[in-house]
């Protein structure tokens, strides 16, 4: 994934892409241990909603509109699920959101939206299916917005064994696996498992029938 790593020492931006606000970038290569990992978060999430503080963030759209974005991924990294999913919907909103050349960005917050709709699926109380039609409708966004099997699969996941619902989602994440190493800049949304896990997954439900 594509993360937000803020960073308050300029000359950390030597290799980076432009600058967000200031001091900030944004980078391809985030830390991976899990304590750096926490505590970059953590500063993220300060700078961030520093950034968005000011007076003046709104006169550059752009910058406060991406903003948003990677506040919501690192407060849903950092478990805050709830909070995540108040600011990728309040991200959907903006005008911008929906220009063709940030659809990546739009991509992403739908697939998020539609992950955190299917954990509180798992938890909630019948109806499920009227929390499930929530969650489908964000995953079928994100596959509109880029044919990739990741949100089919996920929905499938997100759906009782044996449901023809299930198998119909999977099949057709089946259909455009091949295309796992493209789809424009939403391939830094790829997630390799994914389709590693699909034929086992396939098999599964064709078994049960």
């Amino acid at each position: 994934f594509i993360h937000y790593v803020g960073d308050t020492d300029v000359s950390a931006a030597v290799g980076m892409p432009a600058a967000v606000a200031g001091s900030f970038y944004i980078s391809h290569d985030a830390e991976k241990t899990a304590e750096q990992s926490k505590r970059r978060l953590r500063q993220d999430v300060r700078l961030l909603e520093g950034y968005l503080d000011q007076p003046s963030a709104h006169e550059d759209r752009w910058q406060y509109t991406r903003a948003i974005f990677y506040l919501a991924q690192s407060h849903r990294s950092l478990g805050n699920s709830d909070v995540a999913k108040d600011l990728w919907e309040r991200y959907l909103t903006f005008e911008l959101s929906g220009w063709r050349q940030f659809s990546y960005l739009r991509y992403g917050a739908h697939l998020a939206l539609g992950q955190i709709c299917a954990e509180e699926a798992v938890k909630a109380s019948p109806p499920r299916n009227t929390v499930l039609s929530v969650c489908q409708a964000h995953f079928e966004e994100a596959h509109k917005l880029c044919p990739r099997a990741e949100p089919l699969v996920y929905l499938a996941l997100a759906m009782p064994e044996g449901s023809p619902g299930r198998l119909d989602a999977l099949q057709r994440a089946e259909q455009v696996a091949p295309l796992q190493g493209s789809s424009g800049h939403c391939a830094v949304y790829a997630e390799p498992g994914i389709y590693a896990q699909l034929p086992d997954l396939l098999r599964q439900e064709r078994n049960a029938r």
